[in-house]
């Protein structure tokens, strides 16, 4: 029996990935999703904030990495607005821009009682990365003199009283690549400005460093911090577009599905080893 086992043809072992990545997408299942701290810490951060303080956030980030930062957006975005905090969107990325406008697309809808312009800004690109993250530090109107519709930032209500770091309780960075460092290096170390991230699985484990010495108050990891993120919004009854939270959540059920069955997939086949070694040993 071991020996047929360690010799299974290896497309029955794809064709049962298969299966599972495909069983919770099809049937919409979603497994429950607890908080883990560096994405509580996130959230409590800003379910903290009183009613009328400004963040922003930075959507560093270009399609390629859109199917595990875009969700972050909606949920970030989400709460903020559900709480009266007001949110400035901006990017350091080129394609950045378009990745606002698909948030901003379906906030706009879900929130017919929040204003462009008194609870939310779109600033837009800017190219230079250290320049502007420097420039906001010293005044974000130099940096920034209109919205990305061309508006005047003296005419945008909400940014009349917002110069430089000083009026910005938080700065989220969301990105896949070195952006966060960016953030830390010139904004947090500089003006001693609260940083936060979501960043791709593949770079969140390079920010430990930084969730350890408190230079980023909470971290967002790949889509399984998007889905954590999303259920903390859901459960607090601040979640207006469910359909987004729904989608991560049953992505991260094929994703948690795939990963079982991977972790079965070794147990038996070391089983199976120390069996047939055993029995050769004889």
């Amino acid at each position: 029996m071991w020996q047929k086992v360690s010799s299974l043809d290896r497309r029955w072992i794809y064709l049962g990935v298969a299966i599972c990545a495909a069983l919770p997408l099809i049937l919409e299942f979603i497994l429950p999703i607890p908080a883990t701290p560096p994405v509580k810490r996130l959230f409590d951060t800003i379910d903290n904030m009183p009613p009328g303080y400004f963040i922003l956030l930075s959507m560093d980030f270009e399609p390629s990495t859109m199917p595990e930062l875009l969700p972050m957006a909606y949920a970030i975005a989400q709460h903020a607005l559900s709480r009266g905090i007001k949110v400035g969107f901006m990017t350091l990325a080129p394609a950045g821009p378009g990745m606002i406008e698909i948030v901003l697309e379906d906030i706009r809808k879900a929130y017919p009682d929040r204003k462009y312009g008194e609870d939310y800004v779109n600033l837009g690109y800017k190219p230079g990365l250290s320049a502007v993250i420097l420039g906001i530090g010293e005044d974000i109107h130099r940096v920034f003199p209109r919205d990305a519709y061309g508006t005047s930032l003296e005419d945008i209500p909400m940014m009349r009283e917002i110069h430089n770091y000083k009026q910005i309780e938080l700065v989220i960075s969301l990105s896949g690549a070195g952006y966060p460092d960016a953030w830390i290096l010139y904004a947090n170390a500089r003006y001693g400005q609260a940083v936060a991230t979501g960043a791709t699985a593949v770079m969140a484990p390079l920010y430990y460093a930084y969730l350890a010495t408190g230079q980023f108050v909470g971290m967002l990891g790949g889509l399984k911090g998007a889905a954590e993120y999303a259920e903390l919004v859901r459960k607090v009854g601040y979640m207006r577009i469910p359909e987004v939270q729904h989608r991560v959540g049953v992505q991260m059920s094929s994703q948690s599905f795939v990963h079982i069955y991977i972790v079965l997939l070794i147990i038996v086949g070391n089983i199976a080893f120390f069996f047939i070694r055993r029995q050769r040993g004889r």
